[in-house]
């Protein structure tokens, strides 16, 4: 009894995973590895309990019906005769060696009986598989419009544009996520909160989407009206707050059940025209935490929440147009296929690429009137990126060209009047024109100066994130007049959908840049700093070289502030950051290191060649004139010098030696170097 309740359990287990494995079967081009693997899995635990003269026989018959339904007969055959080798052979030959009588005492009828069992096994799952693939031609058929009936087209369409719906809310509510999950994970704040007006008689707001340190303590079901400040400030005036320390009990924001440490808050209007649509508001554990910094980065992320919203507004609209909704469709899936998903951690180096969205953008519209007519294929294709409608490059080109469009890669040109881009711009939806012979339209652009002599349909196509454009897709076919009113639809909705892509990755290449640079000074960040200085660390030991690290302090930095303001000791900063820049080599790394201090890795350098470098700062700093806010001011700094691995091999030490060498030099009388020294 016991054997055979240990049999179910491992019987379980075994048939559990053979479904979980169902699809690696079935998709695989090569399951022999699966095969074989689930094959010797069984034998082992039949084998163990028996084999087939006992109980356990029922797992080879389970194998061979999942192995012909999900793979083939031949698979079958060849675990039956795995069978015949491991289970069969060999008693019937150990027992042959002794007595032929042995060999006659054997269970033979439940060999006869697994034969039996193994044959209709076989049968079955061949019948299945069968069944299965006939199955999926239907399915594949109906959904491919193959289908006559229009009461079935009917019934078809309901159901994918039912499916399409749920598709498009999920995208929009992952977009939402990813998005805060960013903002969150690059800034530090506690919580980020979005909130939409649901009555927009009574002004009343309700919250959407959020994410927060205090996920227990949100208050989903309360709604934010003029009587919660600040919220309500914002609501009322259509302006934007921050506020450095809150003594508001968190309970009164309106969003909390409970009393939580919200000490900092921001808050910003979502404006539709002169309509408000709702509020996006960020807290923090910290005073003061909030700058304009995180209000410009906040402002990008509105337009991109607009965006989505209006987006979503119009791809629900189209659910109601069948032909329309099969297009867009199809354009949403080559989209998905390059989602704009954020990691966990901000990357330092890998900037995410516009080139692969305008890859699928290229392809998809290249393709999208040949379901109109095969031939529709259009004679160039150009897809241009904007910045700040001042400047353009090209990052995609297919088609005819009068020259390699390669050269036209990796180049930035300015924007020059009268160029095609300035119709978009007034318009902001697609432009279109039909030409007669020896008639072009006037691009204006670099190595583009008209449409091509044998264009006779012609189309821009904006890229757009709310009202802002991005982007610019060019199209030029041979046939005239080809585009319908239901394709210049999708077309003008598919660049407003890769717009607010092209906008999520520009805001996340943005915050990856705050993400490592000091805002103020432009520098690299303490964070930064601090595994430059590992990886620097990790190349002298493996070069047997020298690293040597200055540590700067500007000298009574806090008089500054004291005496002329913190404005003024912001330029000082910018000021001293500028003067470290220009005087340290290339191969040298500047950052700073908190507060009114500076720190340069110099590898492959001792601590005298660095002394050198500090001094000719130093000297620098000194000698100038800084005329700063309207005053004439005199700076001076002082600094410290440790190496690797003369000093220290810690990096950890190597900081502090740096730090005492410094302290000494402030000790000494400030506006001087000191490199350190043991004793």
């Amino acid at each position: 009894m016991e054997d055979l309740i240990i049999f179910t359990i491992i019987f379980i287990v075994y048939v559990s995973f053979l479904i979980i494995f169902k699809e690696k079967f079935y998709k695989t081009e090569n399951a022999t590895p699966i095969f074989l693997i689930f094959s010797f899995l069984s034998i082992l635990f039949g084998n163990y309990f028996g084999g087939i003269f006992k109980f356990p026989v029922i797992i080879y018959i389970f194998s061979i019906i999942y192995f012909s339904g999900f793979l083939s007969l031949k698979y079958s055959v060849a675990y039956i005769l795995m069978l015949l080798l491991i289970e069969i052979l060999p008693p019937v030959y150990f027992r042959f060696k002794q007595d032929t009588m042995e060999i006659l005492n054997l269970p033979w009828e439940n060999v006869f009986l697994f034969a039996i069992a193994s044959v209709s096994g076989m049968v079955t799952g061949n019948i299945s598989q069968k069944f299965l693939k006939k199955m999926t031609d239907e399915y594949e058929r109906i959904f491919s419009g193959r289908i006559t009936k229009s009461e079935t087209k009917q019934k078809i369409i309901k159901k994918s544009k039912e499916e399409f719906r749920q598709e498009t809310e999920l995208s929009f509510e992952e977009n939402i996520k990813e998005l805060f999950s960013a903002l969150k994970n690059s800034i530090g704040f506690s919580g980020i909160f979005l909130f939409l007006l649901e009555d927009n008689e009574n002004q009343i707001l309700k919250l959407q989407h959020y994410l927060s340190d205090y996920e227990s303590d949100i208050n989903l079901n309360n709604e934010i009206t003029q009587d919660n400040p600040p919220i309500s400030l914002v609501l009322k005036e259509r302006i934007p707050i921050i506020i450095s320390d809150s003594k508001t009990d968190s309970i009164n924001l309106g969003y909390y059940l409970n009393s939580v440490e919200i000490k900092s808050i921001i808050a910003l209007p979502i404006m539709n025209g002169r309509e408000i649509r709702g509020i996006l508001a960020c807290d923090s554990k910290q005073k003061q935490f909030f700058t304009e910094n995180h209000k410009e980065i906040l402002l990008h992320t509105i337009n991109i929440i607009k965006s989505l919203l209006f987006n979503y507004t119009d791809l629900v609209r189209f659910h109601d147009q069948a032909n329309e909704f099969n297009i867009l469709y199809k354009m949403t899936t080559e989209l998905s296929a390059t989602p704009f998903e954020i990691p966990t951690e901000i990357s330092i180096d890998s900037p995410l690429k516009l080139e692969s969205v305008y890859d699928k953008l290229g392809n998809f519209f290249s393709n999208i009137l040949k379901d109109t007519a095969e031939q529709y294929i259009p004679l160039r294709v150009i897809g241009f990126y904007i910045e700040d409608q001042s400047f353009y490059s090209i990052k995609f080109t297919s088609g005819k060209f009068s020259f390699d469009p390669r050269i036209l890669k990796e180049k930035r040109f300015k924007i020059e009047k009268d160029t095609i881009f300035k119709s978009i711009f007034e318009h902001k939806k697609p432009i279109w024109r039909y030409l007669k012979e020896d008639e072009s339209v006037n691009l204006n652009l670099e190595y583009l100066e008209k449409t091509d002599p044998e264009t006779r349909s012609f189309l821009a196509i904006p890229l757009k994130a709310g009202e802002k454009i991005l982007g610019v897709f060019l199209l030029e076919y041979v046939q005239e007049e080809i585009f319908s009113k239901y394709e210049l639809k999708i077309m003008s909705i598919t660049g407003e959908h890769s717009g607010t892509i092209i906008e999520n990755i520009n805001l996340y290449n943005t915050m990856s840049n705050l993400a490592k640079t000091d805002g103020l000074t432009g520098l690299p960040n303490h964070r930064i700093f601090q595994e430059r200085l590992e990886e620097g660390i990790k190349r002298a030991l493996r070069n047997n070289k020298p690293l040597s690290l200055m540590l700067m302090d500007i000298d009574f930095f806090k008089k500054f502030n004291d005496n002329y303001g913190h404005s003024t000791g912001d330029a000082v900063l910018r000021a001293v950051s500028q003067v470290i820049r220009e005087d340290i080599r290339e191969v040298d790394f500047p950052a700073r290191y908190g507060g009114e201090e500076f720190v340069i890795i110099l590898e492959e350098t001792n601590k005298k060649k660095a002394f050198d470098v500090g001094e000719r700062i130093r000297h620098h700093i000194e000698k100038s004139d800084f005329f700063l806010n309207n005053q004439h001011l005199k700076i001076t700094i002082s600094a410290g010098i440790a190496e690797f691995p003369t000093d220290t091999a810690d990096k950890k030490e190597l900081i502090e030696l740096a730090d005492s060498a410094l302290y000494k030099a402030k000790k000494n009388g400030r506006n001087r170097l000191e490199i350190f020294s043991k004793g």
